[in-house]
């Protein structure tokens, strides 16, 4: 074995073994030396993968059951188990009852005869030989053949007072245990117990004896070393941009720099292209991947390819089975599925849901429908929320809808929804966020104007009413197209219908209130209309090389972590 640990080391199958050594003495130690940058447990799983450190067998679980061979589970094998040894013990106990029993009937005889001493002795005496005395006893005292036999057998120191108190205690305990032995077979609980009390017996003896027996810890999956087993858990950068290209980067390709510093060069990324989404992940976290049409993606951010911090990344399609005309909506990095967290869901026509995050830990290759989308619907947005948390909805003609998140009820995964806002007309909704007291809500329309004005501005309603203004001056500033929650250190990148491209720092929009009509946000060509806003990291300084920077993180923007 250390021969094929120094071949795999040798030919690189295996990386950061720096020594292997044989120190066995009395028992087998083998001592492999890492390297200084090394995963312990990352090199150990390689072992259990490559060598015969740790191998696996299949066994085929066939065994004879009530005379029929049968495949059975380990529960299955367990419930065998326990009920041969309940036969076992009933048996036993019937065995020592029957056995009890019969001791008790000699014990009963001697009792009599000794008791009856002189009249026993003149009766032997008078008899010729042994079957002419036992035949005269049975007929004087009503003896059976086995009692009369003990009779006959017993020695001259029996007779003495001092054994007849030992045949009246032994008699006193045998009664004891014959009253027991009955109740333990017209009890299965105390035969059950018996099980319990003799395993524990088993324990005790051996269990603390290291060298008497071989105890097997039962765990799940030990023996199965999976990719995610090879590869460290560590920290990195997931960038997504508008047209769909991702990639993952180390956190380490980023330098941590003092404040004022020009920043390192970010994501390289196509014409009218920019990142839409970045944040710091684990390698080891899941992402979920939710698409226009109301499907779910998972893929562990492992999977994602690792690119040089400057390179355009992957076109997404590549990793998800999309199919024609859908597209990632959102992606949400989750470390964990458990605890008390919602998905919640929006659709352009104003139908919500809240479902488990739980209830997505399970999602095939292909995807999974995460929410029934009703044809000509389609989905706007997904967010986590907690359930102390509230929900804002805006609408195309500008309608503003708070309320909690605890007003929608937690539906499985298939479902549609309910009614989260009444939409007037050929009103539709265009964004939902999670209220954040600590952020702003960032409005931009149609005609290029945006604002923005605090959560508390707008009031908690019920679920399903028709909401409030959320921005006035519809007549000037067309149409809401998008709406999210902001933080002073983000930046909004505003796309309009002749393909160009305003990137804006979001502390240069002071807070209005909610009845302000906003200000320019982007100036448009004649005939152009603003089509789109996204949220993204603030604008980094130029690099040394006088090359402007995407979003890209540096000390002065410090990275979203993992929601």
């Amino acid at each position: 074995m250390i021969i094929h640990m120094a071949d795999l080391v040798k030919d690189k199958v295996i990386e950061g073994i720096s020594d292997i050594r044989d120190e066995s003495k009395s028992d087998v130690r083998i001592v492999v030396e890492l390297k200084r940058d090394a995963v312990g447990q990352i090199v150990l799983n390689h072992l259990y993968k490559h060598t015969e450190l740790q191998t696996t067998f299949g066994a085929i679980m066939l065994a004879i059951d009530g005379g029929r061979p049968r495949i059975l589970n380990l529960k299955d094998f367990f419930k065998c188990y326990t009920d041969h040894r309940f036969e076992v013990i009933t048996r036993r106990t019937r065995f020592d009852l029957k056995k009890a029993e019969a001791r008790k009937h000699i014990l009963d005889g001697l009792l009599i005869a000794i008791a009856n001493l002189d009249e026993v002795v003149r009766i032997i005496r008078a008899s010729k030989n042994r079957d002419e005395a036992k035949t005269a006893l049975v007929a004087r005292f009503g003896f059976t053949e086995p009692q009369v036999n003990a009779i006959l057998e017993m020695r001259l120191y029996q007779l003495t007072g001092l054994e007849r108190e030992k045949l009246e205690a032994e008699l006193a305990e045998l009664l004891a245990k014959i009253a027991d032995l009955q109740a333990i077979l017209a009890d299965p609980a105390r035969v059950y117990g018996i099980i319990k009390d003799d395993l524990a017996f088993i324990k005790e003896k051996f269990a603390s004896r290291e060298d008497a027996c071989r105890r097997t810890e039962i765990v799940p999956d030990e023996n199965e070393v999976s990719i995610k087993d090879l590869i460290a858990d560590e920290p990195c950068v997931i960038t997504l941009s508008n047209r769909g290209y991702i990639k993952r980067v180390p956190l380490t390709e980023y330098r941590e720099q003092k404040r004022g510093g020009h920043g390192v060069k970010g994501a390289q990324v196509k014409e009218e292209d920019f990142i839409r989404l970045v944040f710091v992940a684990q390698t080891h976290d899941s992402l979920m991947f939710f698409t226009n049409t109301g499907r779910l993606f998972l893929k562990d951010a492992y999977e994602i390819p690792e690119a040089p911090r400057t390179s355009f990344g992957k076109p997404l399609i590549n990793f998800l089975n999309l199919q024609e005309g859908e597209q990632a909506l959102q992606l949400l990095p989750i470390r964990s599925f458990e605890g008390d967290v919602d998905v919640f869901f929006a659709t352009k026509r104003g139908t919500v849901k809240k479902t488990l995050l739980g209830d997505f830990k399970n999602v095939n290759r292909n995807g999974i429908r995460a929410i029934n989308i009703e044809e000509g619907d389609e989905l706007v947005e997904v967010r986590l929320v907690k359930p102390n948390d509230d929900v804002i909805m805006l609408t195309h003609n500008g309608r503003a809808m708070r309320f909690a998140a605890t007003d929608v009820r937690r539906m499985g995964r298939t479902a549609t929804g309910v009614r989260g806002i009444r939409l007037l007309g050929d009103d539709q909704v265009v964004s939902l966020d999670a209220v954040d007291d600590e952020k702003t809500l960032f409005i931009a329309t149609a005609n290029g104007y945006g604002k923005r004005c605090e959560f508390k501005d707008f009031t908690r309603h019920g679920r399903g009413g028709q909401g409030m203004i959320g921005i006035k001056g519809a007549d000037r500033n067309g149409a809401v197209v998008a709406a999210h929650a902001v933080s002073d250190d983000e930046s909004v990148i505003s796309i309009t219908s002749d393909q160009q491209m305003v990137r804006s720092a979001v502390s240069d929009f002071r807070v209005q209130s909610r009845m302000a009509q906003g200000v320019k946000l982007v100036r448009l060509s004649e005939g152009a209309q603003l089509v789109s806003v996204s949220v993204c990291e603030a604008e980094e300084e130029e690099s040394d090389g006088g090359t402007e920077t995407d979003a890209a993180p540096n000390a002065e923007t410090p990275l979203p972590q993992n929601p």
